[in-house]
Parts: structure tokens; sequence; C-alpha cells
């Protein structure tokens, strides 16, 4: 079970048939219900999350179908984008998780490491070679390391 705010709901939840069992990888990207899926079996929801073979597994959408949602109207949906999962296991342990904001905002803003791990993702999913990725991070601390502090610059 997963509390979530009215507003996104239309987008990422409903209908909710079609969000346990999406059409194929592009609409895969727009249903909690898969994504919370495909995380805990494959451990990411990254890009390479979303296949075509993975809105086919049988794995990843028996897990879906089983995520449901309630609307909380105290969630402070669009000032802050909140998380939460409750699972209750068939023995009866319940494992709960709440974030109170998003991973990556203002509020708990990405790692370098993170940065460059995400980075790394994306450029493999586009067709980047291991060394393509490796010299671009090169590159990009060096320039950084060069570039100069404009922290009192007003423009």
């Amino acid at each position: 079970m997963c509390r979530t705010a009215q507003g996104p709901v239309h987008r990422l939840w409903e209908p909710l048939a079609s969000k346990h069992r999406p059409a194929n990888d592009y609409a895969a990207k727009f249903s909690t219900p898969f994504n919370v899926a495909v995380a805990f079996v494959t451990g990411s929801a990254g890009l390479d999350a979303f296949t075509e073979n993975s809105v086919r597994d049988a794995t990843i959408l028996g897990l879906a179908a089983k995520v449901r949602y309630v609307v909380d109207p105290n969630n402070p949906y669009p000032k802050s984008y909140t998380g939460h999962v409750k699972m209750t296991l068939k023995d009866g342990r319940v494992f709960e998780e709440r974030q109170p904001h998003i991973r990556g905002g203002v509020h708990e803003p990405l790692s370098r490491a993170d940065i460059e791990r995400k980075f790394a993702g994306n450029a493999r999913h586009g067709g980047w070679s291991e060394g393509q990725i490796g010299r671009f991070l090169e590159f990009a601390k060096s320039a950084y390391a060069k570039t100069p502090d404009l922290s009192g610059f007003r423009g």
C-alpha cells in the first residue's frame, strides 16, 4: 500500500488495472505499481528497467498487481514530493518506509558519486562505451576543478 497525494493519481495510478499491466515500456514509466515492483525485483528503476521484456516479466507483473494506493489528504504535494510504501509479507511481517521529500531535490541533493552513477547509466543506455564514459567523467572533473568560484557574483 502506498500513500499518495491526489494530484499525481491520474498520471501514475489510474486506471489501476492499466498501471498494474502497462501496455509497453513507455507506459511502464508512468505506472507507480510497475515502478515499485521493478525496483524490488531488479534492484533498480533506472532506464534499463523499462524494456519490452520487463513489462512482460511475470514476477514483476505479479508484484505490480499487488500494489495499491490510498490518497492522503494531508500530503503537501505539490509543495513537496513525498514517498510512502507499506508492505505486509505472507508471514505477517510489516515493512514501511516514508520519504518526506524527493531524493535529488533541494532537501536531499545527490552526491557527486550519485550524479556520476546516474550519468554513467544514462550514457550506457544511450550506447556509450565504458571508455567514453570514463573519459567524459575525467573531463568533467577537470573542467569543474578549473571553474572559478562565482558564488558571490550577481548578474
